[in-house]
């Protein structure tokens, strides 16, 4: 378990733009553990706004 400290200090170094390797090595933790920390600081890709059919055509409004 990692603790609040150790959260803030992966954070930081990822910030400054440490790789995960390099963090791992200097907090004595796995790369694979750094890794799923990185993963909650990165920003969620959008969702879709408009939904594709099998043949990846957008669907379209009916006209009346």
């Amino acid at each position: 378990m990692i603790g609040v400290a150790m959260y803030t200090t992966i954070e930081t170094l990822w910030k400054k733009h440490k790789n995960k390797a390099l963090i791992a090595r200097l907090t004595g933790h796995d790369w694979k553990t750094v890794a799923k920390r990185v993963k909650e600081y990165q920003p969620k890709k959008p969702h879709p706004r408009k939904l594709r059919v099998a043949g990846g055509e957008p669907l379209r409004d009916k006209d009346p």
